[in-house]
């Protein structure tokens, strides 16, 4: 794989390229409240070595209010853009934005990434601007890293290109009836005690659906976004009951 490289790995020349590929993905929640964050997460997986990761992807400008975005670094990575945790907009028209990223591992401490499993590396936090559904979507992904003591190309491939969540009224209105009640607040209790450790955590085929037919997972529980379905989520579910 050979690229022109916009990352700088403190090499005046362009690194060379190495085999295999670092899988990267990104998700999101079904659906999110028009009052909550909306969050996307950014994960890699088989990754060997990784050092720098830089990121382009676009976003729904009509459904996210892509000025105020943040990210959020996550695993032991650091974002390098302005303000250390900025996204670099450009607007493409028709509601359109085009946003970059680099995170570097391990800032100020040196070191490298290696996992066969999922790792998350980052957030994308929004605010919502509409009721709907909005969607981000990975265009381009470069990835540096070590092959021994030479800074190279890590082969790379996006393996989940684009995450849609639906943007309701209410995030605790698990079964989408229009009402946050005990409906809601039994799926969330028959989640208690998942984690994020847990391989349905972000299952859309799983057991429990809402009235429109569509999974009802695990992380759609987790409010205080702590990782795991407890009584914390269970409480805060009651407090913002709509029907009682």
């Amino acid at each position: 794989m050979s690229r022109t490289s916009t990352i700088d790995t403190g090499y005046e020349e362009e690194p060379p390229a190495a085999p295999g590929d670092v899988l990267v993905s990104i998700r999101t929640n079904l659906q999110s409240g028009i009052s909550s964050p909306v969050e996307y997460t950014v994960s890699l997986r088989d990754a060997s070595n990784v050092m720098v990761v830089s990121l382009e992807f676009e976003a729904d400008g009509d459904m996210l209010l892509c000025a105020d975005a943040i990210v959020k670094s996550l695993s032991g990575f650091t974002a390098l853009d302005a303000g250390g945790g900025a996204i670099s907009w450009t607007d493409l028209g028709e509601g359109i934005f085009k946003g970059k990223v680099t995170l570097l591992y391990g800032y100020g401490t040196g070191g490298s990434l290696t996992s066969a499993a999922y790792v998350d590396i980052a957030k994308f936090v929004f605010k919502a601007k509409e009721l709907g559904e909005a969607a981000i979507r990975l265009t381009d992904v470069r990835i540096s890293g070590l092959i021994g003591n030479e800074v190279v190309w890590l082969g790379s491939r996006i393996e989940q290109a684009e995450a849609t969540t639906f943007i309701v009224e209410s995030q605790y209105d698990l079964n989408r009836d229009g009402v946050v009640d005990q409906l809601d607040l039994n799926i969330a209790m028959l989640y208690c005690q998942y984690s994020e450790a847990d391989g349905d955590w972000w299952d859309t085929q799983y057991r429990l659906r809402d009235i429109n037919g569509n999974g009802i997972t695990a992380k759609m529980c987790d409010f205080s976004g702590d990782g795991i379905i407890n009584m914390v989520d269970l409480i805060e579910l009651f407090i913002n009951y709509t029907s009682k």
